[in-house]
């Protein structure tokens, strides 16, 4: 939280090796990097998640090089997911007769 501006904000930075082979076990390794209690990333982190049913259907085993289509997926899920900065406002200058529960 940045007090100064009273905005709530995430900024994930991880680091891997990007030459890394890339497996079922990995990328449920960086997907679980990601510490989110209020749920900001939710929608960028369906793309792992998403890649890990794939690994799924495919019958893959935890260690198993994934193939190229989904190494592709991750790669660049990964590469935008450093650039990924979320900042919203604490408090949304909302009232009561702002809200109409009709």
């Amino acid at each position: 939280m940045h007090t100064d501006s009273d905005m709530l904000s995430c900024k994930i930075q991880l680091n891997i090796e990007p030459d890394k082979t890339v497996t079922k076990r990995s990328v449920l390794a960086v997907a679980h990097r990601v510490f989110d209690p209020i749920g900001f990333t939710a929608p960028v982190m369906l793309i792992p998640k998403l890649i890990l049913k794939e690994t799924w259907v495919l019958k893959l085993k935890w260690d198993e090089i994934l193939p190229d289509g989904l190494i592709r997926k991750f790669k660049m899920w990964y590469q935008q997911l450093n650039a990924l900065e979320i900042k919203l406002p604490r408090w949304l200058n909302i009232s009561a007769t702002d809200v109409s529960l009709s």
